[in-house]
């Protein structure tokens, strides 16, 4: 409906180009907005991120109620109060003040509408605060299974943007190792140089700022390299050829699961509990079910029943045949592995399963994005540099004042992993520590 809307809008703006302006047409906003607004960003070349965000934002807040409005009886007092009763004030003045705008130059209305002195302060909102090092690691011993949502911690904990997160390949990691009085001590940078959106999928950052190395908190090193390894594709030589299988995106997938209950006496006693948990089964999911006695030992009876479903995210199988030696068809398989996103997944499904997945295990929840602000806050209170951590983590606003700083040496880089290292491991961990007093002090 919105792509027939789209095109009878540009038919109308085309068919009524050619009148003066003192015919001006009477074009609804809608009309405007989808015939000629959109398709003149496409032309300019935006991004699809970009044109999708104003696209949602009219949707949302401006379509509903002045969509079906005449561009040229648009009234300023209207509009204004629109834009400042919106849920996201400063993002429809911007989407508003830029169809109006091209509007004008179109010549769809008469005059250019004052938008200034508006209060588009965004709504203030409670602030979640990030994971303390207690929270952060138990949030990593519960998703351990789930790899998805675990992935996306240790990368995210890095300090990464969730577009960030989504791009990071194995080809990005690199290991170092440093030789200390203790032994040879690993440590793990992520090389940050794109961002990954559903609507444009692999892009390069957006600033100089962006583009960087992020450090895998020295905690969870081992459990990272783990999880990459077990991300790798495996090999298996079959008739005339090596069988590659690659691990790709998820996929949901639904299993049934059961009830076990043990029972103490004989067949009669233990068809009796299956009946009951039958008919508890058919009253709570609408459908019968086939209860299996088994005595497992003598008088001692297990009765299996139906008790619905759990849904998993499960990696995605790509076969692919490959003919040469062991040697050959392993190196393939890497170079495959080390250009593919460690997260080959969209963001909105890393979003749902992250939400479900802290909700499945109890973990106060958190956006993806605020795992970023985690390590931001833990490098604070570990003592790193405020310009350290500006730069670790993308900051443009240090730019100016802190310009030697910016191209960090990899010495910087340690020190501060170790700083964290150190605090995460003392008593501050394990006790009644917060970090909502620091995050009251520095707004990261």
């Amino acid at each position: 409906m919105r792509d027939a809307q789209a095109a009878a809008s540009m038919l109308y703006v085309e068919l009524n180009s050619s009148l003066s302006e003192r015919d001006i047409p009477e074009i609804t906003l809608n009309q405007y907005f989808y015939g000629r607004f959109i398709p003149a960003l496409e032309k300019e070349g935006k991004t699809n991120s970009t044109i999708d965000g104003y696209v949602k934002n009219y949707r949302k807040w401006i379509s509903p109620n002045h969509g079906e409005r005449v561009l040229l009886n648009l009234d300023e007092n209207n509009v204004r109060n629109l834009i400042e009763q919106s849920g996201t004030p400063r993002n429809t003045l911007r989407t508003y003040r830029a169809i109006l705008n091209r509007a004008k130059s179109d010549g769809f209305i008469r005059h250019k509408m004052d938008l200034t002195g508006l209060d588009a302060r965004a709504k203030k909102q409670k602030r979640l605060a990030p994971w303390s090092p207690l929270e952060l690691k138990h949030a990593a011993d519960a998703l351990v299974d789930d790899e998805m949502a675990y992935l996306t911690l240790l990368v995210g904990s890095a300090g990464l943007r969730k577009e960030e997160n989504l791009a990071i390949t194995p080809a990005d990691v690199q290991i170092l190792k440093m030789p200390t009085s203790q032994g040879v001590k690993k440590y793990v940078l992520l090389n940050v140089h794109a961002a990954y959106t559903d609507e444009d999928g692999l892009k390069v950052t957006k600033t100089e700022e962006s583009n960087r190395h992020a450090l895998v908190l020295p905690e969870f090193t081992e459990r990272f390299l783990s999880a990459l390894e077990d991300t790798k594709p495996s090999i298996e030589q079959v008739e005339g050829c090596w069988l590659i299988r690659h691990k790709t995106s998820w996929h949901k997938s639904r299993k049934a699961k059961y009830r076990i209950e043990t029972v103490m006496g004989n067949r009669k006693d233990a068809q009796a509990v299956a009946s009951r948990l039958a008919a508890e089964t058919a009253a709570k999911y609408k459908l019968g079910s086939n209860p299996k006695l088994k005595e497992v030992a003598d008088g001692i009876w297990t009765v299996t029943v139906f008790n619905g479903y759990v849904d998993t995210m499960e990696r995605t199988i790509a076969p692919e045949a490959f003919i040469g030696t062991e040697q050959d068809a392993t190196r393939h398989a890497l170079e495959q592995w080390s250009n593919r996103r460690i997260l080959p997944c969209a963001g909105e499904t890393l979003r749902g399963h992250w939400e479900t997945a802290l909700r499945k295990h109890g973990l106060r929840f958190i956006p993806v994005n605020n795992l970023r602000h985690t390590s931001e806050t833990l490098m604070a209170a570990s003592g790193v540099s405020t310009p350290t951590i500006s730069s670790m983590h993308g900051h443009t606003q240090f730019k100016t004042d802190f310009q030697h700083y910016i191209d960090l040496n990899v010495e910087a880089i340690l020190d501060a992993a170790d700083k964290v290292d150190t605090f995460m491991a003392s008593d501050m961990a394990s006790g009644g520590f917060t970090l909502e007093s620091l995050i009251e002090k520095k707004d990261f």
